[in-house]
């Protein structure tokens, strides 16, 4: 049904834009009965000027009779007047020169397309949305789309039949106009009576034969929901009761719900804006820990080697300390027992001892000792070895190396009872040419002292968990360098043959 006045209605607007010439003609001159200046005439209808306007010939015409002359299709209209003056010949008296003018001008009148009324160019697109009173809208009760017109009180029988197909929404709807409009009735009421005039005496009996005709017309509204009859009309208006009592309730739900949210927002906010901040402190807190991080690892690596530094001039000086430069080594040997399981295990099969020379100038040696043998000694003897070292000052000594060694096993019992052994060095074996790595290949007594006779407890080889082992060099025999190396100099009986 709304559709259908809603097509009636849009053409009937089509008729009016068709009758558009013939309505905006010029007033008719009877309007002033008392004469007036002719200068007020259109010069195409004769009547007085309706909405005028001025061609370039300077003559007045109406506005939609001057429209009609441009839109009517001719190349070239003259003004009528122009060629009663005799002044047809001028180029300024075809008026149709302005018909773009008149298509663009913003003030131009131009029909509404959805009631027919003449509107503004500049208005028409405000007059659409905000003013036509056939726009669509939204009923604000049940949301539907509506003419703007059926919602007025021109036409209630159209806004009837939509009140209709949704009437709870709309009863609420009625029930708080009504209500409010009780509720001022009442205000006016109260004042007048606090006024306590005489001539309001007939006023407040009217007004309030009026607030109970509202209050029975609400009571009407409540028991029969709106209309309609029978026990159907009774649940209706038990149906709107409850509407109304949950409509209350949820605009108030509402209304506490709405401040809650508002307290949470400005909280979130709040509390995003510490989150931001705590990140930003975090970020740099990290990077901050990445640079200490950085600078750690570079200060455990100079640490590292700075430690390494340290336990080699800790050995140097543990050398220079028992270093000896006589040929002489008296070698210590401690914690023997631990030595002795480890080699058995083969987890330390040897130990060196320290580097001693025969001068400060001459010869660099040690001495290897394996604590459970090597070679045809393993597992029955402890075996000791006397080692060539790389030294600074081999180029000025004389090789192969000549000088006999002597090992003594040191009795620290009260009998005195050493064991000794010793070897001449071989000319022929690389053990003793000048060294061309750090060391050569050790040589020496791989039998030097049975295990049994270690644990013989009869002598003390081992005290206090110690060892002492003897090694000396007869420097009397071997080569000599008398300039470099006086301490193995030659025999002076020998010198003076």
């Amino acid at each position: 049904m709304r559709r259908n006045a809603y097509l009636i209605t849009q053409k009937e607007s089509k008729v009016k834009i068709q009758k558009y010439q013939a309505m905006q003609a010029g007033y008719s001159r009877d309007v002033f009965s008392s004469g007036f200046d002719t200068k007020f005439l259109c010069n195409y209808c004769g009547n007085i000027l309706r909405d005028p306007v001025q061609s370039y010939c300077g003559h007045r015409f109406c506005r939609a009779c001057i429209q009609g002359l441009v839109s009517s299709g001719d190349q070239r209209v003259q003004c009528l007047q122009c060629l009663t003056e005799g002044n047809a010949d001028e180029e300024y008296s075809f008026i149709n020169q302005d018909q773009a003018h008149f298509k663009e001008c913003k003030y131009q009148a131009s029909p509404c397309t959805q009631c027919g009324n003449l509107i503004t160019a500049s208005k028409l697109n405000d007059h659409m949305k905000n003013e036509c009173p056939m726009r669509r809208v939204k009923c604000k009760h049940c949301n539907a789309e509506v003419v703007q017109q059926d919602l007025d009180t021109v036409d209630r029988n159209k806004f009837q039949n939509h009140v209709e197909q949704k009437p709870g929404l709309h009863i609420v709807h009625n029930l708080e106009q009504v209500t409010a409009i009780s509720e001022k009735v009442a205000q006016i009421v109260a004042h007048l009576e606090n006024t306590q005039s005489a001539n309001n005496a007939g006023v407040i009996t009217e007004l309030r034969s009026k607030v109970q005709e509202q209050e029975q017309a609400i009571r009407t509204i409540m028991t029969t929901g709106g209309g309609g009859g029978g026990s159907g009309s009774v649940a209706g208006g038990a149906d709107v009761g409850n509407m109304m009592q949950k409509f209350q309730a949820l605009e108030i739900k509402t209304g506490t719900y709405e401040g809650i949210v508002t307290t949470l927002h400005r909280e979130i906010e709040r509390c995003i804006t510490a989150i931001e901040n705590m990140e930003r402190q975090r970020q740099q807190e990290r990077e901050q820990v990445n640079n200490d991080a950085e600078k750690i690892k570079q200060l455990e690596a100079k640490l590292h080697m700075k430690e390494v530094i340290i336990a080699e001039h800790a050995l140097k000086i543990s050398n220079l300390e028992t270093t000896v430069y006589d040929g002489n080594l008296m070698w210590r040997i401690p914690e023997w027992t631990k030595k002795r399981r480890e080699a058995v295990s083969g987890q330390c099969t040897s130990i060196y001892s320290t580097a001693f020379y025969t001068s400060r100038s001459g010869y660099k040696m040690c001495v290897r000792l394996y604590p459970n043998g090597d070679g045809m000694g393993k597992g029955t003897h402890v075996s000791i070895f006397f080692v060539i070292m790389r030294g600074n000052y081999d180029a000025l000594l004389g090789w192969p190396f000549g000088h006999r060694v002597i090992f003594r096993m040191i009795d620290q019992g009260q009998n005195g009872n050493h064991l000794i052994d010793s070897f001449r060095p071989d000319p022929s074996s690389t053990s003793f040419k000048r060294p061309t790595s750090e060391m050569n290949i050790a040589s020496g007594c791989p039998l030097f002292m049975p295990l049994s006779k270690l644990d013989d407890p009869s002598v003390s080889y081992v005290k206090d968990d110690v060892m002492y082992v003897n090694v000396c060099l007869d420097i009397s025999e071997g080569r000599r360098n008398p300039a470099l190396d006086p301490g193995t100099g030659p025999d002076r009986s020998l010198k003076s043959k």
